[in-house]
């Protein structure tokens, strides 16, 4: 059970929230229900995301995989569900996306962190 309740107040912000939830990726997500129980969290929450989508630096399929890395690096089984979701939606190939989690730092220069796409040894 979460510990913040997803019955967030039906003000004008949670209802266009959950429009754009369910425009963009089919349902309300869990997340925007917990942040609508405050509406600054909320809004700071939008803004960040919608600044990060903007971010033109990396190619697409990359910041995605990067994303992923991160969550698997903290264990978070929603984040990687909606990131393999979201990886299907970009175009990555299966394997690529199924591959994030076995990828594991290389020894290599102490000045440069280096990552490999080899399976960890049993």
């Amino acid at each position: 059970m979460p510990r913040i309740p997803l019955t967030p107040p039906r003000t004008l912000l949670t209802r266009i929230g959950a429009w754009y939830s369910r425009r963009t990726y089919g349902k309300v997500l869990d997340p925007g229900l917990a942040y609508g129980h405050h509406s600054r969290v909320l809004l700071s929450y939008v803004r960040l995301e919608r600044s990060v989508a903007k971010w033109r630096a990396l190619d697409a399929g990359l910041k995605h995989l990067a994303v992923m890395a991160a969550a698997a690096r903290i264990n978070c089984s929603w984040c990687m569900d909606f990131g393999y979701w979201e990886g299907h939606e970009l175009g990555l190939p299966t394997e690529k996306i199924e591959r994030v989690p076995r990828w594991r730092p290389v020894r290599c220069s102490p000045s440069w962190n280096c990552w490999s796409w080899s399976t960890p040894r049993p």
